[in-house]
């Protein structure tokens, strides 16, 4: 991709998102355990004994991986299930009504299951520490390389046995690049209205190269990095504490709740919708874990949908997934279908993914590092828009996503004081999403503005006939009156100041994540991934 400014900064390449950093096939892990649905009120601990005592098993071979078969039939679920260790693989014989059907029976909980490492979180930095070893005033937006000090140059050196950082770093080393909070880089964003709007990031990545003034790493940024406005450091990565190649494929997930329990959408509404919150929230919860996946599955009946994706969460692919009918209130707070949740990322991909009857489908929450990508996914019945919905949000693609619904649209903007009380102690959305790119989407809206500092942009659009230009207007009424803004509305699909291309037709290539991919890794790599239907439509 070419520079859009004189700093040089780009689109980066979205293709390493995913399992294993994109291009490679998800494994097909021989089944080591089968069980039978027995029939009982509750099969929770029979099911988590056997996922433990295979996890167990696994640790003994180096690089293990094994999967329990749950077999078709009903399995009553009255205990949240964790998976906690490395290798392990829960499958299904469908994700239809008479496959293979976890049905959640407890009162309000987050996840059916949550995959995550039991290690303590990381100790992240919460100070930088005193050495600063990147010499280069302006690192560009999907950078992979900058200048790093030369040996026996201290310049930035105030404590001296930091110096030894750059003689042990080595290619294979895990990194942060850490962009600390500033003050005036927030001021110039215009968001220290918001007294809590402080966002940082920790870009983990690894060395490709290390020699005398350059670093190079694998995964390219999503954000520059600025000295005017605090620059960034480089840390050694902490420690291994994730768990790693997990699955979860071919289930269907379900929930029971109170369907007496209903309300209207509007007072004056004839209909009314079962509306019970106190039930299970999410299918499946992924934290603490890279290379994982969730592939051929379904979630009916969620509070939320079907997966959360948590901080330290990264290279996960969800595909081929859905989520039907969420129940619960359609109000702020419910129905986030695909979610990645605060600080998660970087390289998750949700591709070929449907939603029914959501409300933010398609989301990123605070500070998330890219690149993470959504990639030919789509959602029907929508209550209100895929989006970046706060602080900040770093590198996401829209890759030919396609929303329609009541309320619905694809949005990168400024949500001003919206998450808040709209006081001075508010902590307010402000600005959701920075080097977002809308790629061949389709809503009845895409609004995305240019942040300051930043870029957003909404290039082709697969389906304009969808442009619905009462939609529209309210989406940019509601956005200005959140912000403060008087942005007014525009000719056709693309609404909005970010950078826009084509908003009539649709661009080729059809889409960038794959055309990334095969540019990086060639052909086959995209074949891995695909589906006959997509490499037809390509």
């Amino acid at each position: 991709m070419l520079p859009w400014n004189k700093q040089g900064d780009k689109i980066p390449d979205f293709s390493f998102c995913g399992y294993q950093n994109g291009g490679v096939k998800i494994p097909d892990v021989p089944t080591s355990v089968t069980l039978e649905p027995s029939g009982a009120e509750d099969e929770s601990a029979r099911i988590q004994a056997a996922l433990d005592e295979l996890g167990k098993s696994l640790e003994k071979t180096p690089g293990g991986r094994g999967a329990l078969l749950l077999k078709k039939g009903l399995w009553k679920i009255n205990k949240p299930l964790t998976m906690s260790y490395s290798g392990v693989v829960l499958r299904g014989e469908g994700d239809g009504e008479k496959g293979t059907v976890l049905l959640a029976t407890m009162k309000w909980v987050f996840f059916l299951i949550d995959v995550k490492s039991p290690k303590p979180d990381p100790a992240w930095p919460g100070t930088p520490p005193s050495t600063h070893i990147i010499d280069q005033t302006y690192i560009p937006v999907g950078s992979t390389r900058f200048n790093i000090l030369k040996d026996g140059d201290n310049r930035y050196a105030k404590v001296p046995e930091k110096d030894s950082l750059i003689k042990n770093l080595k290619p294979g080393d895990g990194i942060l690049i850490f962009k600390p909070k500033n003050a005036a880089w927030v001021k110039d964003l215009g968001m220290d209205i918001y007294k809590y709007w402080s966002p940082y990031a920790h870009f983990e990545r690894k060395i490709v190269s290390i020699s005398n003034g350059e670093l190079v790493f694998d995964v390219p940024l999503p954000q520059s990095l600025d000295e005017k406005y605090g620059g960034g450091l480089v840390i050694p990565g902490p420690p291994d504490f994730r768990i790693r190649e997990c699955g979860i494929e071919n289930l269907r997930f379900d929930s029971t709740y109170d369907a007496s329990i209903r309300m209207k959408f509007k007072k004056d509404e004839p209909n009314d919708y079962p509306s019970d919150e106190n039930h299970c929230a999410y299918a499946i919860g992924f934290g603490k874990i890279e290379n994982a996946w969730a592939r051929n599955c379904t979630a009916t009946h969620m509070q939320h949908g079907f997966v959360m994706v948590k901080k330290y969460a990264r290279n996960i692919t969800s595909q081929d997934c859905k989520s039907l009918d969420p129940v619960s209130q359609i109000a702020g707070g419910r129905r986030y279908s695909y979610l990645l949740a605060d600080l998660a990322g970087p390289s998750i991909l949700m591709q070929r993914c449907y939603s029914r009857n959501g409300r933010h489908d398609f989301m990123t929450q605070a500070m998330t590092t890219g690149p993470n990508a959504f990639v030919d996914c789509s959602a029907e019945s929508a209550w209100d828009a895929s989006e970046n919905h706060q602080t900040w949000a770093m590198g996401t693609l829209y890759d030919n996503v396609r929303v329609t619904g009541p309320r619905s649209g694809l949005v990168s903007a400024n949500r001003g004081r919206w998450g808040g009380n709209g006081g001075p102690d508010t902590t307010g959305h402000g600005w959701s999403g920075n080097t977002t790119v809308f790629w061949n989407c389709a809503s009845p809206v895409i609004f995305a503005l240019q942040p300051p500092l930043g870029q957003n942009f909404m290039i082709g659009c697969s389906d304009p006939k969808l442009y619905d230009p009462v939609r529209a207007k309210a989406t940019v009424s509601n956005q200005n009156n959140a912000s403060g803004r008087k942005d007014e509305l525009c000719e056709g699909a693309l609404q909005g100041t970010a950078w826009k291309e084509s908003p009539k037709e649709s661009v080729t290539p059809r889409s960038l994540y794959y055309a990334q991919l095969q540019a990086r890794l060639g052909k086959t790599a995209v074949e891995n991934v695909t589906t006959a239907e997509q490499r037809q439509r390509r």
